[in-house]
């Protein structure tokens, strides 16, 4: 759940009766930034230097030129000294990126300058085929991409009338940096909200002023959420998929942050709540743990166990029969051919039998699963073998004390 004080995540759908909200989408073509003398990686202590301004060829060309000395000149990471970008522009695997500017620190100090790389991708919108299925790597671009508006968020099911951009292709991230050069520690934030809801965008969530107090390198995440990032169960559907994704944005902060002035070798994990119940499935996941130094789990539920993908697979048959799918000669095709909105409705009527039979594990209807990569095994069975912290929120519980009282107030009202 977010923080006390943090607006609530709100997904972008019209009010009844009125023209429904268009899901927003990044362009993964990006278009170049124009004016840019771009710093190709060093070699053998030489730096070539690309004046776009002083060519007397289109942009696209210079472009061109560039990305054929970075084949050429292969190591280090390239920047730029940009007339038209307000920060520095950073080459990242895919492409480079030009952020924003923003100024943070401590309470009553005058804070320092923090350059805010925004909605990056770091996997391939998990859409058509690719919905339900482990995140792949993103595409590169052309020229250097703006990457100063967060990306849309995942979908998840939230009040009608609201309009906030929401969209499958949600695989972003988020890069708050003092310095792209240097070698800062770096803090990798996952969300919480029963992993049904919440986004990066958030802004309780916003790392300026984390990044700019350390200094250290600031980054969040998106990752898929509800029936579309943890429907596991039949056969394909091993579940997990949002676990996943997190996964690879930690691949990705190893390979890139170097980039923007981290140090990928000083790596913290932290989240909150289903944040929290995320890194504590990455502690106990060889191929998660080797890529962070140590951990932060605020307000984590060790005592809830995770369901097997046999337990799940009751909820995943439900979904299936309100999506009129159970009968289809493909099972697997239906549901990908079926809208994001009559997913995101049908995840909400989960088998009332099932769930009491289940007990405390139907507390998170939609989440991990155990034996499917990457839960091995229930997170409390394993011991912690980082540096972590572990703790709980002031006050959390009012928030679910709120919520009990609209429930039984609405159910005075229907009665």
């Amino acid at each position: 759940m977010p923080p006390h004080g943090a607006e609530p995540v709100k997904e972008a759908r019209a009010p009844h009766g009125a023209e429904p909200v268009e899901e927003a989408r990044a362009p993964h073509d990006a278009e170049p930034v124009e004016g840019a003398a771009l710093r190709a990686p060093t070699f053998a202590g030489r730096v070539r230097v690309v004046d776009c301004k002083a060519m007397p060829y289109p942009k696209h060309p210079c472009t061109l030129l560039f990305a054929a000395v970075v084949l050429l000149f292969p190591t280090g990471s390239a920047q730029s000294t940009d007339t038209a970008c307000p920060t520095p522009v950073v080459q990242t695997k895919s492409g480079p990126v030009c952020g924003q500017r923003a100024r943070g620190g401590p309470p009553l100090e005058s804070g320092r300058d923090v350059h805010a790389y925004l909605g990056i991708p770091f996997a391939a919108p998990p859409t058509g085929p690719r919905r339900w299925t482990p995140p792949a790597p993103p595409a590169a671009w052309r020229g250097v991409r703006s990457a100063s508006a967060f990306g849309p968020s995942c979908p998840q099911p939230l009040p009608d009338g609201v309009a906030v951009a929401t969209s499958e292709d949600c695989l972003s991230l988020n890069v708050w940096t003092t310095d792209p050069e240097g070698s800062r520690p770096v803090l990798v934030f996952l969300y919480g909200g029963s992993f049904v809801s919440g986004s990066s965008a958030v802004p309780t969530y916003d790392g300026t002023n984390l990044a700019a107090t350390g200094p250290s390198v600031v980054v969040t995440v998106n990752y898929r959420l509800g029936a579309l990032g943890f429907l596991a169960g039949p056969e394909p559907f091993s579940g997990n998929y949002g676990i996943l994704d997190q996964q690879a944005a930690l691949r990705w902060v190893h390979e890139n942050i170097a980039a923007f002035g981290g140090d990928p070798a000083r790596v913290t994990l932290f989240g909150e709540s289903a944040g929290a119940m995320s890194v504590g499935i990455h502690l106990n996941d060889p191929t998660s743990s080797a890529l962070f130094r140590a951990a932060i789990l605020e307000s984590n539920p060790y005592g809830i166990s995770y369901k097997t993908r046999e337990q799940a697979g009751g909820y995943a048959r439900a979904l299936i029969e309100h999506l009129d799918c159970a009968e289809a000669a493909d099972v697997t095709a239906c549901l990908r051919d079926r809208p994001v909105d009559a997913i995101l409705e049908a995840q909400q009527k989960v088998p009332m039998l099932e769930s009491l039979l289940l007990g405390l594990a139907s507390f998170v209807p939609w989440g991990p699963v155990v034996g499917a990569p990457p839960v091995r095994v229930q997170p409390n069975e394993v011991p912690i073998g980082k540096p972590a912290i572990i703790g709980t929120n002031r006050n959390e519980g009012a928030l679910f004390v709120a919520l009990q009282e609209r429930a039984i107030g609405q159910i005075g009202e229907v009665r």
